[in-house]
């Protein structure tokens, strides 16, 4: 299953608000096959936990859903597994609205203070299918769902202009490459946190219906390379209101690079 494919599950999973049948649904959505997982609803031979409520899943997890305090049930928890002969994989505590997990294999811990937040740190459980931190930080999975989220938004858009010619398809490409290299400059520091993002969020109509005009004008300035003919004057802050479109263009410019010059085509024809 895709990863951003597995997010949108996890979030429709809690959205169900059947509290006492999340967790079963949650593994088998992080890869503990479905036979395991009925048999452990269904019979209380193969769940190993000895308090009423409690699961204990032989070597993969040890959950309690609570009602109250989940830091004093999760106390409770981590001292009976210290009297247990082996610790599984995981420990979860959950009220339904707090989420509490612990990697008893690395000790590391996982704390949400709204449960719909896992649905973006599900990579915690990643070695339930046998997947190992020092194995997926060499492909990130936040980078993974990035990637995904693009190429489902090249299937929807394509969908959606069926009638696309080559050269057409061609230049839609060229397009969310060049919006891929915005959201990467925006990231790596090569400009301003968001500046790109918020600059298209607040200088276009709720509906989008200039967006067409608000991202042509700033693609424009970034394949001009000798930006010295725009007048200065035109970029002045004065009394009255230029519709002049290099002021317009300049003082853009301005807004989301600070001055600074550069061509992401030139960058990308590097790449």
């Amino acid at each position: 299953m895709a990863l951003i494919d597995l997010e949108d599950k996890i979030i429709a999973l809690i959205e169900q608000n059947k509290p006492e049948n999340f967790i079963y649904e949650f593994m088998i959505l992080m890869g503990i096959p479905k036979a395991t997982v009925t048999r452990v609803q269904s019979s209380d031979r193969t769940n190993l936990a000895t308090t009423s409520g409690d699961l204990h899943l032989k070597n993969k997890l040890y959950y309690r859903l609570t009602d109250s305090n989940p830091f004093q049930a999760f106390s409770e928890v981590e001292k009976i597994l210290d009297n247990s002969k082996g610790k599984p994989r995981f420990t979860v505590v959950t009220n339904f609205s707090e989420f509490l997990a612990k990697d008893n294999k690395t000790n590391d811990s996982l704390k949400l203070d709204d449960i719909r937040e896992l649905a973006y740190n599900y990579d915690f459980f990643l070695p339930w299918q046998g997947i190992e931190k020092a194995d997926y930080d060499h492909e990130n999975p936040a980078d993974v769902k990035a990637a995904e989220r693009i190429a489902k938004l090249y299937d929807v858009l394509r969908k959606d202009n069926p009638e696309m010619t080559l050269d057409q398809e061609q230049n839609f490409n060229v397009f969310l490459i060049r919006i891929l290299f915005m959201l990467f400059a925006e990231d790596t520091n090569i400009m301003k946190d968001f500046i790109f993002t918020n600059a298209i969020k607040t200088m276009t109509a709720e509906d989008g219906s200039d967006m067409n005009d608000i991202i042509t004008t700033i693609f424009e300035l970034l394949d001009t390379h000798d930006r010295g003919n725009v007048p200065w004057l035109l970029c002045q802050e004065s009394g009255h209101k230029s519709t002049n479109k290099f002021d317009f263009q300049f003082k853009l410019l301005n807004l989301i690079f600070g001055g600074r010059s550069f061509s992401p085509v030139q960058i990308l024809k590097t790449l």
